[in-house]
């Protein structure tokens, strides 16, 4: 990813920067592999047809909406996404 890429090109020239930044970035990764793993995938993969019956209840337009208000309170806040699937939690990397 670009960020994995940007991390070992600033490794070259500021190894610790580049050491705090990956961790900074790959802080909830243990979390958010849990999550996947025990939860996810046992509990609410198999179980799609559910979250697609909750959003046809809701209405996907209604539910975007939600979720961008939700997202722009939170990024007010934070510059992370706590949540994130494994892979680098921060969402703003500039």
């Amino acid at each position: 990813s670009d960020l994995s890429g940007k991390i070992a090109a600033l490794a070259v020239t500021d190894p610790q920067l580049a050491r705090r930044e990956f961790e900074r970035f790959s802080r909830m990764f243990s979390q958010m592999y849990f999550v996947k793993n025990q939860i996810w995938y046992r509990f609410i993969r198999e179980h799609v047809d559910m979250m697609e019956k909750a959003v046809r209840l809701i209405g996907p337009q209604r539910l975007g909406r939600l979720h961008q208000e939700l997202m722009k309170n939170h990024f007010q806040q934070h510059r992370t996404m706590p949540f994130a699937i494994p892979g680098f939690a921060v969402m703003a990397c500039n």
